[in-house]
């Protein structure tokens, strides 16, 4: 299981990888959609050996970012009531739901850094306000897809999820279904502290999932709106 302080810094405790799937047991000394930018697998791998290691924390081996001009992940200050200064309407007339632009917006206050959220928001602010735009597919999907697309473009290089994903990759090791430790980095790349340990409290509550699906499962979860 993967645990964090209340610092909210990520460690990685005892971890056991048996037969089939992706087991992590420790104890944790801390408080307890929509996105995304790779592509995830769905097949199921076994093995018939059963692995244990033990591991504390460490650094990045490797980068999601791809260079320089991201955006201050620190932002501006901006309220979540900034999702509700378009002019969108509460409800679509079309189906009673939220604009789809809206329900992400909101649903980035949570998961994304304060930069990556208020470029999100800015640019959900371009998208003309009329039903067509806000609640019919595919243009309402492919409005908010160019606005989330753009801001995955510009995020910052991000050592909290890269060692997240790095710390679930080694502890995938030997249990014969590789964990998508790359499509990891570029999902989780806008992603701030308080969005990882939701994905890490995923990770932690899916103890026997095969590896090679784990990413798949706990990056829909967090996103679902």
């Amino acid at each position: 299981m993967l645990i964090r302080s209340q610092l909210m810094t990520l460690a990685l405790g005892a971890l056991a990888i048996n037969a089939a799937a992706c087991v992590l047991t420790t104890t944790t000394d801390g408080v307890g959609g929509f996105g995304g930018s790779g592509t995830t697998s769905s097949t199921t791998a076994t093995t018939s050996s059963t692995t244990s290691s033990t591991t504390t924390s460490s650094t990045t081996t490797s980068s999601s970012s791809t260079g320089g001009g991201c955006t201050n992940p620190t932002g501006t200050g901006k309220a979540e009531s900034a999702c509700d200064q378009h002019g969108f309407p509460s409800v679509c007339s079309n189906n009673n739901q939220a604009p789809l632009a809206a329900a992400t917006c909101h649903k980035g206050f949570t998961l994304y850094t304060p930069g990556s959220w208020e470029e999100l928001d800015a640019c959900f602010g371009n998208i003309p306000v009329t039903t067509d735009d806000l609640c019919v597919d595919p243009t309402a999907t492919n409005n908010v897809t160019a606005c989330l697309t753009t801001m995955y473009s510009h995020a910052c290089a991000n050592t909290d999820a890269d060692t997240a994903c790095d710390n679930v990759n080694t502890a995938c090791q030997g249990s014969g279904a590789a964990f998508d430790v790359a499509n990891c980095k570029a999902d989780l790349l806008p992603f701030s502290n308080g969005g990882v340990n939701l994905y890490i409290d995923c990770i932690n509550a899916h103890p026997n999932d095969a590896c090679d699906t784990l990413h798949t499962t706990c990056f829909d979860a967090v996103t679902a709106l």
